[in-house]
C-alpha cells in the first residue's frame, strides 16, 4: 500500500511516498533532506500538530486571549484539547510565553500565551 504526504519542514515541499504494510513502513521515497525523512516518518506514525485557539481572558482589555500549544501535539489530542478551552479562563494581566495550562490534556505540552493582556 503507499500513502503519499507533503513535506513540510521546509519551504520545498516535497512530496512524499510511503510503502507500507499496515502501519510498517518498507519503503520511503521523494524526500530531498533527512529533515524530510524525519517528517515523513512521524507523519506515518504518529502525526503531530501545534494547536493555536483563544481562551476566555477575566477582566483584561480584550475579551479573549490567543494561545499555542508549547509544541507539537499528537493530531488525536486536538478535539480532546480544544474541548478543554471552551471551558477555560484566565485572569488579567497575561504575560506572552505565559503558561495558560501545563500539560494541556496529558500531552506532556503546555499551553502558552501568545500575547500579552492588560488588565482593564
Amino acid at each position: 500500500m503507499k500513502t503519499k504526504i507533503i513535506c513540510t519542514s521546509c519551504p520545498r515541499g516535497c512530496a512524499i511516498t510511503i510503502e507500507h504494510q499496515g502501519k510498517t513502513i518498507k519503503n520511503i521515497t521523494g524526500y530531498t533532506c533527512k529533515r524530510g525523512l524525519a517528517y515523513a516518518k512521524d507523519e506515518f506514525t504518529l502525526p503531530k500538530r501545534v494547536l493555536t485557539s483563544t481562551v476566555k481572558v477575566n477582566q483584561g482589555e480584550l475579551a479573549m486571549l490567543p494561545v499555542r500549544t508549547a509544541g507539537p501535539i499528537p493530531k488525536a489530542k486536538i478535539l480532546e484539547c480544544v474541548k478543554a478551552l471552551c471551558n477555560m479562563s484566565v485572569d488579567a494581566p497575561v504575560k506572552i510565553g505565559s503558561v495558560i495550562c501545563p500539560n494541556i490534556c496529558g500531552t506532556n505540552v503546555d499551553l502558552i500565551a501568545s500575547r500579552d493582556i492588560n488588565k482593564k
